[in-house]
C-alpha cells in the first residue's frame, strides 16, 4: 500500500481583476490518496482533492457585446474524487 498527498496554498494566482465566473481560484488545496498492488502487474488506486476558495471578489467583463458579471463568491469550496487502475502487461 502507497499513500500519497500533498498541500497547495495559493495565495494570488489571479488578480480581483482579473478572476472570471468559470475559474474563480482557490487559496487552499489538499489532496490524499492511495494506492494498492493486487499484484505485481495491477495497481488500484483512489485520491480525494478538497479546494478552499476563501471569499473571491469577482468583477469581470465578458466580452465587448456582453454586460459585466460583478459579485462574489463567499467560502465556496470544491470536492474532487479520482480512481485510477494502472495495468502493465
Amino acid at each position: 500500500m502507497t499513500f500519497t498527498g500533498g498541500i497547495a496554498y495559493d495565495s494570488s494566482a489571479v488578480d480581483d481583476d482579473n478572476r472570471t465566473v468559470t475559474v474563480p481560484m482557490g487559496e487552499v488545496w489538499v489532496r490524499p490518496g492511495a494506492q494498492y498492488s493486487f499484484k505485481p502487474n495491477l495497481t488500484l488506486g483512489a485520491a480525494y482533492e478538497f479546494a478552499w476558495l476563501a471569499t473571491c471578489p469577482l468583477t469581470s467583463n465578458v466580452g465587448p457585446w456582453r454586460e459585466r458579471v460583478s459579485g462574489e463568491f463567499g467560502n465556496s469550496t470544491f470536492n474532487f474524487f479520482g480512481l485510477n487502475l494502472k495495468w502493465t502487461y
